[in-house]
């Protein structure tokens, strides 16, 4: 392989003030860099007003504690394990790059959640809650991928839902081989 055929290859790449782009490209670029800092503070502020639920129903008293139907084992765990999971998810979107991270950082809330309640009253701390919140907060973060490729795959699908009607239906485009 000879230096020419490398150079007429890659001659958009290789021009000495680098591979041109038009205004049209640069602004596209910018709205997309625009819309991707927008969604991270949602996500992050989503996640922060999630995780200040989850401080209040954990160390708050158990008579105004929020609960679904009842105080069954079942419901308990299901509260425990969404709640956590719910978490885990809102910020894996938020902070995409760096999922071990976030496991350990939902397992330490999880456990100083857990611990916290000793000063509580009426609330008990147990080694089998934690592990719960822990198993929903890993639950949530390696479920990412798979919500966010259904979410792709139905805004593909069906984008007036997620543009209020404004967008025409894309049409499948065939593969070239």
């Amino acid at each position: 392989m000879s230096f020419a055929f490398v150079q007429e290859t890659f001659k958009d790449l290789i021009k000495p003030n680098g591979p041109t782009i038009s205004w049209r490209q640069k602004d596209r670029h910018f709205a997309d860099s625009q819309h991707k800092i927008m969604r991270r503070a949602i996500l992050s502020l989503a996640a922060a007003l999630w995780l200040a639920f989850i401080c209040y129903a954990t160390l708050s008293p158990l008579a105004s504690r929020p609960g679904l139907l009842g105080d069954t084992a079942l419901v308990v765990f299901l509260e425990h394990v969404c709640a956590y999971a719910l978490l885990g998810l809102l910020l894996r979107f938020a902070i995409c790059s760096r999922p071990v991270l976030i496991i350990v950082l939902v397992a330490s809330i999880a456990c100083m959640l857990e611990c916290l309640q000793v000063f509580t009253a009426d609330r008990h701390a147990r080694l089998l809650d934690a592990a719960e919140k822990i198993a929903g907060g890993w639950l949530g973060v390696t479920a990412t991928p798979m919500v966010a490729t259904i979410a792709s795959h139905l805004s593909k699908m069906r984008p007036e839902l997620w543009t209020r009607g404004k967008a025409k239906r894309r049409e499948p485009q065939p593969h070239s081989h």
